[in-house]
């Protein structure tokens, strides 16, 4: 019987074997890996490099390079605060503060990241928390959802 490492390792491979052959493949593929697990686990880097005839540390150079990409397994709640010039100009920056300097942040659940334009300008400062977007961000607003 296969160990969980073994099962676990066998279902990375055959998720990103399709993009081997697409331009960008591996790109598409850590992706693909990004979607079904929400990070990507630095112990799978040598089956992606098999699987993509690359070194270990060409794919740990991509996964490291796109922000997107996470080595960690996710937190239980994602608020994302636009920090783009328009949020900036309607108070962006003094909400990400407010989350900084205070114990809102504090919570291993809780992770915070910045994003430049959530796409909803006009209605800013922009949030998105756990994939909603909130417009006219306030800490009361974030707190709700």
């Amino acid at each position: 019987m296969a160990s969980r490492t073994e099962t676990a390792s066998l279902e990375v491979q055959n998720l990103i074997e399709p993009y081997v052959v697409r331009i960008g493949g591996l790109i598409h593929a850590l992706r693909a890996i990004m979607q079904r697990y929400g990070w990507i686990d630095p112990e799978s880097l040598p089956i992606i490099a098999s699987v993509f005839n690359k070194s270990i540390a060409e794919v740990r150079g991509v996964v490291s390079f796109y922000v997107d990409f996470k080595t960690e397994p996710p937190r239980t709640n994602l608020i994302r605060i636009c920090q783009a010039e328009s949020c900036q100009s309607l108070g962006s920056r003094k909400l990400m503060r407010a989350y900084d300097d205070s114990s809102l942040g504090a919570s291993e659940a809780v992770e915070f990241e910045p994003v430049y334009c959530l796409g909803i300008c006009p209605l800013g400062p922009a949030a998105e928390v756990n994939g909603t977007l909130v417009a006219n961000a306030t800490i009361e607003k974030i707190q709700e959802h």
